[in-house]
């Protein structure tokens, strides 16, 4: 499989400057902050007053501005190192909300026996919802379908 991926300070450095190039080009007021390297991934994230408009409805935007970073990466760094961008905690309050519904949604799947297909999302919000899930007893949970309508399926087990 060749050697382990590991992102390192040059490459985040060199990330946020593309960023921060990106985000003072649009002429909005958000600064890009370096948070912590996980691995292959290096964890970047739009701050400031007019940030919302680079996360958009339902993170749009956001969604966007991480493939079109991860494309660079992968362009300029060649060494698969990833990106997961942040705006606001728009990801980490999503990551919540998706993680309260997919275990309300759970209890129903175990208590009618039957299995219920979220709507398509996109591949980081799906580990979220798998990863949740996994813990909890009497349901599994598998994706299906092609991007960019990519489903999560929660299903019950006997």
């Amino acid at each position: 499989a060749g050697p382990e991926v590991v992102a390192t300070k040059e490459d985040a450095a060199k990330l946020e400057a593309i960023l921060n190039t990106l985000a003072h080009k649009s002429g909005l007021e958000a600064e890009i902050v370096v948070g912590e390297l996980q691995g292959k991934y290096i964890n970047l994230s739009i701050d400031g007053k007019e940030a919302g408009f680079l996360v958009g409805k339902n993170g749009e935007v956001l969604n966007s501005l991480q493939y079109l970073i991860n494309l660079v990466a992968k362009q300029q760094l060649a060494n698969g190192v990833r990106v997961t961008l942040d705006g606001n905690d728009y990801r980490k309050k999503r990551a919540e909300a998706l993680t309260n519904l997919a275990s309300k949604i759970a209890e129903k799947v175990k208590e009618r026996g039957e299995e219920a297909v979220l709507e398509a999302l996109p591949a980081f919000e799906r580990r979220v919802i798998h990863k949740a899930l996994q813990e909890i007893e009497g349901v599994t949970t598998y994706s299906e379908g092609e991007e960019p309508d990519r489903r999560v399926v929660i299903a019950p087990i006997d």
